[in-house]
């Protein structure tokens, strides 16, 4: 033990050691709060709306069904809206892609974010791959820039967070967000199935939210798992038609009894059409 100390503090010392010291440094600084846990004492019946892929930004975001989402879900009691990612379109995602934008950079969608997002309930909030490619060109931390545009807004995690309900005397329901890269498969369970079952036992939530593919599922207990397919609230853009992928608009407003080793869960999709 001695041996293996004393051998690091010398690597520390050199030039290379100096450098690998720096470069863990800025990596624990940029990754810092990528995932992140709230605990939210709640009733033992809880109930919170769900959305996703806002795309802030883009010329085929449906704003005005967003903010009638929030409504009807304030009305049937939610007191709170997870939103599993995407906020802002993002910058560069395809070739072309600023031609299906009616804000192009951080700033414009920042401020169009800012402006029109609802602010009926609070809302928690994860970054997608949209959000992310703001980082990547610019630099930028999306989650906490936008969160600190909105204090309505809180920021829970780069692409993944966790969101745990807690009804006291051991009722629990663990609720994980995540906006998971690839595209959509042919058969429309099959990636939530493979992100379930990639998950390691004793390590899986209660409920798994899923953004990024546009679309809607409800899977109520896959590997014990509540999966739930978030839906989107952008209508389909001229990229996803011509790869022929369908856009299911609208969020989940669901219910959770929470009870010791027992979780009672209920989901009703809220759909908008042109």
């Amino acid at each position: 033990m001695k041996t293996i100390k004393t051998f690091k503090e010398a690597f520390e010392k050199t030039p290379a050691g100096i450098d690998r010291v720096d470069q863990l440094a800025k990596h624990r600084e940029q990754t810092a709060g990528l995932k992140r846990t709230r605990t939210i004492e709640t009733e033992a019946e809880a109930v919170f709306g769900v959305v996703s892929c806002s795309h802030f930004g883009s010329l085929y975001t449906n704003i005005s069904g967003l903010r009638a989402f929030y409504r009807e879900a304030k009305r049937q009691g939610a007191n709170m809206i997870l939103h599993v990612g995407d906020v802002l379109d993002g910058y560069k995602m395809h070739k072309g892609m600023e031609f299906e934008q009616s804000d192009i950079g951080w700033d414009a969608q920042a401020a169009r974010f800012a402006a029109e997002a609802p602010d009926d309930l609070p809302t928690k909030f994860i970054t997608g791959n949209h959000d992310e490619s703001l980082k990547k060109l610019a630099g930028l931390r999306p989650g906490e820039e936008l969160a600190r545009r909105r204090a309505d807004w809180e920021y829970i995690g780069s692409c993944r967070g966790t969101v745990t309900l807690d009804a006291g005397k051991g009722r629990k329901c663990v609720v994980e967000m995540m906006h998971p890269g690839g595209g959509s498969s042919y058969a429309l369970s099959y990636r939530p199935q493979k992100l379930v079952e990639s998950l390691e036992g004793g390590s899986k939530p209660d409920m798994l939210l899923i953004g990024h593919y546009h679309k809607a599922e409800w899977m109520p207990a896959y590997r014990n798992v509540c999966v739930v397919q978030a839906g989107c609230f952008q209508w389909q853009t001229p990229f996803m038609r011509d790869l022929a992928l369908a856009a299911h608009v609208g969020g989940w407003i669901i219910r959770v009894r929470m009870g010791k080793g027992v979780n009672v869960f209920g989901g009703e999709f809220v759909a908008f059409y042109r």
